[in-house]
């Protein structure tokens, strides 16, 4: 698999991710506040947090979409980040290979993909 690390140095020069208001339940919010105290973190630092998590758990499952969507495109894994990246998608790609073979685990990641299910916010246990 590419380098992600570099790929995304290709790609990022210096960015900030400002996402604006997030919709929570009153639940979530109440939780996120309580949880974010028990630490002494800030709610930004809380949802920094969360978010860094959520994505090193999901990495690889992320990485073997981008892989498999190359390969339905005919294009390297890296061509099909920054397109995804730019926001550029796969508009004007003709399919190459409609159904690109799937492992049993290649199918499983898929179907989790983005599943919050068993994410843990706390995996230390505090």
């Amino acid at each position: 698999m590419y380098d992600l690390m570099m790929l995304i140095d290709k790609c990022v020069f210096s960015m900030r991710l400002n996402i604006g208001n997030i919709d929570l339940s009153d639940e979530d919010i109440a939780l996120m506040k309580v949880s974010a105290a028990l630490k002494g973190w800030s709610m930004r630092q809380y949802v920094a947090n969360a978010l860094n998590g959520f994505l090193q758990v999901k990495k690889n499952e992320i990485l073997n979409t981008v892989k498999l969507r190359a390969k339905k495109y005919g294009i390297s894994e890296e061509e099909a980040f920054r397109r995804l990246f730019s926001d550029e998608g796969f508009d004007g790609l003709t399919i190459v290979d409609p159904a690109p073979l799937l492992t049993s685990e290649e199918k499983e990641q898929s179907v989790k993909m983005f599943s919050l299910t068993n994410f843990d916010l706390h995996p230390e246990g505090k």
